[in-house]
């Protein structure tokens, strides 16, 4: 994606130019950047699992190799294979849209608005706030003291302790620290424990509650934790 990017320096789509207007997916965006077998995946499914109670969250993955989303034989996959430069499919609760060129920046930000923040897996050479994954030999940290990785938030790994760092660092196990100096960078308030039903519960900026598994009610106010 960092490529495809590069290839449009006349256009919006740049990488460098969204970083200039002040984010490249979504204003509360933070990349996790590590080599293979770091665990970025894993660690982002943890954070979303903790956080997806209490806030929407959007995924990105900047594959660097060509990835595919289809299955050989299906519809869709027939009509790509036969020159179709953009694919659309959906069913009643679903929708994806598999296409050629640089990626639509302005309708990726249109389609990731209304969430409350968005993680990116990879883009390390991007401008976003990093979360840097250590590997056991630490190998990233040559990039990161070259500058090649920049405007890093956090670094995660495997040591209880590490020095010479240069951001706060957790054990990739301390998902609690993890969440909330996460939350910290981009703004937001770590999610408070339900309170008693007579208390009346303090208002949140990202007020919200779900109505079903595939649709989010969002609110004014805030929200009846018996609702």
């Amino acid at each position: 994606m960092t490529e495809m990017f590069n290839k449009a320096p006349h256009t919006t789509t740049g990488h460098h130019a969204a970083a200039r207007e002040g984010f490249l997916f979504h204003p509360r965006e933070i990349a996790f950047c590590g080599y293979s077998g770091s665990g970025k995946t894993t660690l982002i499914s943890r954070l979303i699992e903790e956080l997806a109670p209490h806030y929407s969250i959007g995924y990105v993955k900047h594959d660097a190799h060509r990835f595919t989303m289809d299955v050989p034989g299906k519809d869709t996959f027939q009509a790509r294979h036969h020159g179709a430069g953009t694919v659309f499919i959906n069913d009643s609760s679903h929708w994806a849209v598999v296409s050629n060129g640089a990626p639509p920046l302005d309708a990726l930000r249109a389609i990731y608005a209304p969430l409350d923040l968005v993680f990116v897996e990879g883009l390390k050479e991007s401008p976003l706030r990093k979360v840097v994954l250590l590997d056991e030999d630490d190998s990233i940290l040559e990039a990161v003291n070259l500058g090649t990785i920049g405007s890093i938030a956090l670094c995660v790994g495997t040591r209880g302790r590490h020095p010479s760092l240069p951001a706060t660092y957790f054990h990739r196990d301390d998902i609690p620290s993890i969440t909330r100096h996460v939350l910290m960078v981009l703004g937001l308030d770590m999610p408070q424990v339900a309170e008693p039903r007579h208390s009346a519960p303090h208002p949140h900026p990202h007020s919200f509650r779900a109505v079903s598994r595939r649709h989010l009610e969002w609110t004014s106010g805030p929200t009846d934790p018996g609702a």
